[in-house]
């Protein structure tokens, strides 16, 4: 019954599953405080995103008391990455093994870097790193937590994800084999739902590397596009009534929202650049979001308070306070 703030816990959550399944490490942030490194995360990533979206690099000309706060931040994070590399690097050599057969995704793209092709720098490692943390972070939570929030507003398709979870995995109180999350097409449809409504990277730059046409409009090299991910996906033309939360249109059986063009459902990117973490992403959500039907009722802490959309790095929801109970039943 005690009031939490559903995207910090998450953040947590997700942290750890990318620091066990990518570098090997326990980060444990969800019974501790965190380590440095997710405390230079917090401070590093906001200012990023402030400098792309700047109209003018002041940086360039003047450094402000964030500017500077934000080089030792960066700082930090190099040390504590280096380190994570370090002691990487140490494990292989006392099992050479590791190189071959790798045991993390860090370990395998040091090994790519150590090949003799020269694949990989160490900056090259240090930026997949950093890149691996981010994506891990804050894209997989606020998912979640965006689903999370699209149950309380529409307690019917939680009671109906809630059973499909019972059907699927009782007498179990969470997924104990990756298998499992297969059978819940309803909670997938949920997820799909809220992917295409809150999408946590709402607005996509694109920059042609060669001149371009697009709907007879022409595109030069080098042009700025910003490609609006969810305005498309709203669209009455590619979602019939685009803008009403009904994840029964993911239902092969139940698809009532004609048209259904997946072609403008694009959370994950597509072409080249689709996300490469797409699958470990959604494995985490169902398995959460199957947790979370499972074990606890849902409230919010202060309904009076409205729901916001914070365009930080991703599209977070801020004022999202919950009041979790154990499942009455």
């Amino acid at each position: 019954g005690e009031t939490t703030d559903l995207c910090r816990d998450l953040m947590r959550l997700t942290v750890d599953v990318t620091g066990q399944l990518a570098f090997g490490i326990d980060f444990n942030t969800v019974e501790t405080e965190g380590p440095v490194i997710q405390r230079h995360l917090d401070r590093v990533f906001p200012m990023v995103h402030r400098r792309i979206n700047a109209p003018l690099a002041w940086w360039r000309y003047v450094r402000l008391p964030a500017d500077r706060a934000f080089d030792r931040a960066l700082a930090g994070l190099r040390t504590e990455v280096d380190g994570i590399i370090g002691e990487a690097r140490a494990r292989m050599r006392a099992n050479p093994a590791l190189r071959d057969s790798p045991s993390n995704f860090l370990e395998a793209i040091i090994a790519a870097g150590e090949d003799g092709r020269g694949r990989f720098s160490d900056t090259d490692i240090f930026a997949n790193v950093c890149t691996l943390l981010l994506a891990g972070e804050d894209t997989t939570a606020h998912t979640i937590a965006w689903t999370v929030h699209g149950f309380m507003q529409h307690p019917e398709h939680f009671a109906r994800a809630r059973a499909e979870v019972d059907d699927a995995i009782a007498p179990a109180m969470a997924v104990e084999e990756p298998e499992q999350v297969e059978r819940f097409p309803f909670l997938d449809a949920v997820c799909n739902e809220s992917m295409r409504l809150k999408p946590v990277a709402p607005v996509n730059s694109l920059e042609p590397v060669e001149d371009a046409e697009i709907l007879g409009h022409t595109i030069p090299r080098g042009t700025m596009v910003m490609a609006l991910n969810r305005h498309i996906a709203m669209q009455d033309g590619n979602f019939g009534d685009g803008a009403r939360f009904d994840p029964e249109r993911w239902l092969a059986g139940e698809a009532r929202g004609c048209p259904h063009d997946t072609d403008a459902f694009i959370p994950f990117g597509s072409g080249p650049r689709f996300c490469p973490g797409r699958s470990l992403a959604l494995l985490q959500i169902r398995t959460v979001l199957a947790m979370f039907c499972r074990n606890f009722d849902v409230e919010p802490a202060f309904p009076a308070r409205p729901v916001e959309e914070k365009h930080a790095f991703t599209m977070m929801p801020e004022n999202l306070l919950v009041r979790l109970s154990r499942r009455a039943s």
